[in-house]
């Protein structure tokens, strides 16, 4: 059986348990057919919404679908799992533009694949960044070079019979991110829903109990059982580095749990103004794309990657 071969039916049974969770709501009216509350928001509020949904929204969309492109010959281990994130996160938005245009924010099912392509994405981009900084800047893995701890660490196990540093840093890292895990789950689950007025159409903002199961109790129990699963990995693997499975399981870790403490941390701020927090987590993608964008322009000699004034791209295939 290929290597891969457990990891993709981990994922592919980690992210299709929720949809029991979605599809059981199907057909229930959402809250947004009651409006019993309406409330006033400021216009700066009102502004912000219309922008980010109608301009930063489309460009952001633009951008990692650009990106993903541009990286499409690339067979590099980090720029691979980034053009997948790129994917990810493009067909995660695309379905939370759907459920807007199409459904008016009624399709659990859309919603549910916005979150997992949001999901997703950030665990490849963790995974990329992972792999990039070890082999681009420290040089870990790499048997051959050295590596750049080596001036903390003293001795290596490259040239020694000692005990990894970062081997030992990445193993406590993994158990504290999965203590970070249990934030999202002690949060009280409350349901919101008012109505408000944008320039004189009327908006529901919500805040589901489906989508709360989702975002602070299976994403955080996801990453907790990522973060065990890549710490025992690592505790019963022979091999001297940090097993290539870890740092899967690592990455699918951070993004289910960066997901669940992103939704929790800005809807529970905004939680008065529900406008904000969707202006500010439209905003937060835009600028994680525009990130991407710029360290890959910044670095395209050394990624293998050669963007013309012109604006073509072409990926140097056999980097």
């Amino acid at each position: 059986m290929d290597k891969k071969t457990p990891v993709t039916i981990l994922i592919v049974v980690a992210f299709t348990l929720p949809i029991l969770l979605y599809l059981s709501v199907i057909g229930v009216d959402p809250p947004m057919q009651k409006g019993e509350t309406v409330r006033d928001i400021p216009l700066l509020s009102q502004t912000a919404v219309v922008l980010t949904a109608f301009v930063i929204k489309p460009l952001y969309m633009l951008f990692s679908l650009i990106l993903a492109w541009l990286l499409r010959r690339s067979r590099d281990s980090s720029l691979v799992p980034l053009r997948w994130g790129l994917l990810a996160f493009f067909i995660g938005e695309a379905f939370c533009a759907i459920n807007y245009l199409v459904f008016h924010v009624r399709c659990f099912f859309a919603e549910y694949l916005h979150n997992f392509g949001m999901v997703t994405s950030f665990g490849f981009v963790c995974y990329a960044l992972l792999d990039g900084l070890d082999r681009r800047v420290i040089q870990y893995s790499d048997p051959e070079k050295r590596c750049a701890f080596i001036g903390l660490c003293g001795s290596c196990i490259k040239s020694q019979k000692v005990q990894c540093g970062i081997h030992k840093l990445f193993q406590m890292t993994t158990l504290a991110f999965g203590l970070l895990t249990f934030i999202p789950l002690a949060a009280k689950i409350s349901e919101i829903s008012y109505d408000a007025h944008i320039f004189g159409a009327r908006y529901n903002y919500t805040w589901l109990k489906v989508d709360q199961l989702f975002e602070i109790r299976y994403c955080p129990l996801l990453a907790l059982t990522m973060f065990l699963s890549a710490f025992l990995v690592m505790a019963r693997s022979k091999e001297q580095f940090i097993p290539t499975l870890s740092k899967i399981l690592y990455s699918a870790g951070v993004g289910a749990l960066g997901f669940g403490l992103f939704r929790l941390f800005l809807n529970s701020t905004f939680i008065q103004n529900l406008a904000w927090a969707d202006s500010w987590e439209e905003i937060t993608e835009f600028t994680l794309m525009i990130i991407i964008a710029y360290m890959l322009y910044l670095f395209q000699e050394r990624l293998g990657i050669k963007i013309k004034k012109q604006g073509i791209a072409t990926v140097n295939t056999n980097h």
